[in-house]
């Protein structure tokens, strides 16, 4: 090894030939470092994959994803529809996912607000009953609150069983709310508001809302307001008086409430006059309210 190396430093070229060894040399080092650089990006990039996968996962799972808080962001009628699980029972009435806000309420001046009734009612018994038996004036009353809560709620709290009303026909969405004592801060009562809407303009139809509540919270005079009975199992109905002013300030109202072992079932329907011109439409307004007397009539059945 000692003479072929002793050999070599002997061997001369020109400089011609040196300039091209050093060009090769130079181009073989370049291409080396190209191979990494492009191995090492490959690299780079399958790991920049495997962790933009991972990030993806993450979000997408149940446990990391944030709800909805901003109205805004809520389906618009015009997008598609949720339909309620048993869309069987449920027949044609569509169930949509948006915020009564979003629909356009009547706004004539001086008109009772839609959903004063029944439910004020219940909150006016309850004050009545509290200073019957003497109860501080601080801990008079009732408030409703907004809850979301499923027909295994009412059935374990007042012991009754909830069968899934029979709605009609037509696009709504929904708002459920619970009575709460102020004193003691039980649930009372509870309901469910069926909101129906044009889903085309978002103008407001009419409203159906359900009750159930524990009848001794409540003055004795509740019983006076029942209209709905049961006999031999079936249930009888008083008859409605159809509404002949259709320029009321007050909307179209009706209520059944059925009273049984302790257990109370209201249901309550609201209507506004139809609106042609600027001007009430009395044909038409007369034919929803006893459209609406219809339908509330067959919710009680269903109901109870």
């Amino acid at each position: 090894m000692k003479a072929y190396n002793e050999y070599m430093d002997n061997i001369s070229v020109s400089d011609t030939l040196h300039r091209k060894f050093v060009t090769c040399a130079a181009n073989a080092k370049l291409a080396h470092r190209s191979t990494s650089v492009r191995r090492y990006a490959t690299a780079f990039a399958c790991l920049a994959v495997i962790l933009l996968g991972v990030l993806t996962v993450q979000r997408l799972h149940p446990e990391n994803t944030m709800p909805i808080t901003d109205s805004s962001q809520l389906p618009k009628a015009t997008d598609s529809v949720v339909t309620k699980p048993d869309a069987t029972v449920q027949s044609n009435a569509v169930y949509h996912n948006i915020d009564i806000s979003q629909i356009i309420m009547p706004t004539t001046e001086g008109k009772v607000p839609f959903g004063f009734f029944f439910e004020q009612w219940l909150m006016m018994m309850k004050q009545e009953k509290d200073l019957s038996v003497g109860l501080h004036p601080q801990s008079l009353g009732s408030h409703w609150d907004d809850r979301q809560f499923t027909n295994e709620d009412i059935t374990s709290s007042l012991n009754i069983s909830v069968i899934d009303p029979v709605l009609p026909d037509g696009d709504y969405t929904t708002k459920q709310h619970v009575l709460v004592d102020n004193a003691t801060d039980e649930i009372m009562a509870y309901r469910t508001d069926y909101y129906y809407f044009d889903k085309d303009t978002m103008e407001f139809q009419n409203r159906f809302s359900i009750f159930y509540f524990a009848e001794d919270h409540f003055a004795e005079k509740i019983k006076e307001s029942q209209n709905a009975t049961k006999v031999n199992g079936e249930i009888h109905i008083d008859d409605l008086s159809s509404s002949t002013n259709a320029n009321a300030k007050v909307p179209h109202v009706r209520k059944l409430v059925y009273l049984e072992n302790g257990i109370g079932i209201a249901v309550e329907a609201e209507a506004d006059a139809v609106i042609a011109g600027g001007k009430v439409d009395e044909e038409k307004s007369l034919e929803l309210y006893e459209q609406t007397d219809k339908q509330l009539i067959t919710l009680m059945d269903t109901s109870v």
